[in-house]
């Protein structure tokens, strides 16, 4: 049986705050930290969202940078989760 949020009478109201807040940055590449694309994927903190063009998504901070990045857990659902399918999952 499958339920959808709206069917289930939750005390906690659903969706529940994401514990991150995603935000879709273009920064310029300059010297210091984020002198390029891999300084900010290697700090861990960041991953990669799209090039940044004319078709790109709104950004949260247009600094015209090359490249759109986001926080980690707001691109990758292990940060705060897990990909191990649980017991009751099917396929």
């Amino acid at each position: 049986m499958f339920f959808s949020p709206e069917e289930m009478d939750l005390a906690v109201p659903y969706p529940r705050p994401y514990p991150v807040s995603c935000r879709l940055i273009a920064p310029k590449l300059s010297s210091g930290f984020g002198n390029s694309l891999f300084d900010y994927l290697e700090s861990g903190e960041f991953i990669f969202y799209a090039r940044n063009g004319p078709d790109s998504p709104p950004l949260d901070y247009p600094t015209g940078g090359p490249f759109i990045i986001t926080e980690s857990a707001c691109g990758d659902c292990t940060e705060i989760g897990t990909n191990i399918k649980p017991n009751f999952w099917v396929e």
